[in-house]
């Protein structure tokens, strides 16, 4: 059924409407989301006609990703198990491990920055509104502070790491995304 102009709340403001049934959805999407995710908003369908699943705006950009990196999305995490990373990268060898995710996302075509969360100091990729570590993804909390490379490695050495130990965690953190992908590639 498409979005459509309405004179709403929002200027310029658009209301999707429900492809099955025609309702209007109870809010009103801004034109650069609109035009950002347009192919969602035009065969969005109301709870009611779904099934009484609400279909997520997030879920669906996580689905537009490249398969790689929705496979990494899936399987990080076991693969960190499987090369014997345990936590490691939970702590200190996160900062590596946002780094070889920012080289593997790049690889994609994709833009992803570098940020930390501040209140726990640790380091994540942002990429489509959400955070993305060796866990996969997360919703984002407002925490997270976006920085440069160099502000990266910067705020990454101020807090006790050294240059070797950073590219360290980055090839160990290469090892398990090559793991992870490898391991996703002979279950598809």
């Amino acid at each position: 059924m498409a979005a459509l102009k309405t004179r709403s709340t929002m200027p310029g403001g658009v209301t999707p409407h429900c492809n099955d049934c025609g309702v209007a959805l109870y809010w009103d999407v801004d034109d650069e989301e609109y035009i950002h995710a347009k192919q969602f908003w035009d065969d969005w369908t109301c709870k009611e006609c779904n099934g009484g699943i609400s279909l997520s705006l997030t879920e669906w950009k996580l689905q537009q990703l490249p398969l790689p990196v929705q496979k990494l999305n899936e399987s990080l995490q076991q693969a960190c198990e499987r090369i014997g990373a345990g936590f490691y990268f939970e702590e200190g060898g996160c900062y590596g491990m946002a780094l070889a995710l920012q080289d593997q996302i790049t690889k994609e075509g994709l833009k992803a920055d570098l940020a930390v969360i501040e209140n726990k100091g640790h380091a994540v990729v942002l990429l489509e509104n959400q955070s993305f570590d060796y866990t996969g993804f997360s919703p984002l909390t407002g925490t997270e502070t976006k920085l440069s490379t160099e502000d990266f490695l910067q705020y990454a050495r101020n807090h006790g790491h050294t240059e070797e130990a950073l590219f360290s965690a980055k090839e160990w953190a290469l090892q398990a995304i090559s793991s992870a992908l490898e391991e996703a590639h002979a279950h598809s």
